[in-house]
């Protein structure tokens, strides 16, 4: 129960809640080192599944990865989230470089979205980069830093 105003907007009333409640949460984790270097997509390794309780249920989904090119010229990589592996829910760049080539000075490949799958069954998301530019390599998950994936089910 909540704390609302009621039907008439003259004072407040205890009742229900009506949508916007976190009904389950589900986390993936990698530490597996991932290097990379094609303008194709490519799977991180990064996943997670949740099955929704209602169609009308939104999946909201954060990512955290750190990673680094090894090249001290800028490098543009895209990084984006995928349904069930073919619908795509975030897409965006980010462009990475290091101070140098023994510095590796990870950046964050942090992506938020939200997410409407109409069902019910078993739905997984997971992430892919790819790079852009003269054949440089992003690596990810170095020297088993873990990379993170929230999937928050939410009831409207």
């Amino acid at each position: 129960q909540a704390l609302k105003v009621n039907s008439g907007a003259t004072g407040y009333e205890f009742g229900a809640v009506a949508g916007g409640k976190v009904l389950q949460v589900v986390t993936g984790s990698t530490t597996t080192a991932f290097s990379y270097g094609s303008a194709s997509f490519a799977d991180t390794g990064l996943t997670a599944t949740i099955t929704p309780s209602a169609t009308s249920s939104k999946i909201f989904i954060t990512t955290a990865q750190m990673g680094f090119t090894e090249t001290i010229d800028p490098r543009v990589v895209g990084v984006r989230i995928l349904r069930n592996t073919t619908t795509q829910v975030v897409n965006s760049q980010i462009t990475m470089k290091t101070s140098g080539v023994q510095t590796r000075n990870p950046t964050t490949l942090n992506m938020i979205g939200l997410d409407s799958p109409n069902a019910t069954s078993a739905t997984t998301y997971k992430t892919q980069v790819n790079i852009n530019g003269n054949a440089a390599d992003i690596f990810l998950q170095q020297n088993s830093s873990a990379s993170t994936i929230v999937l928050m089910e939410i009831g409207v």
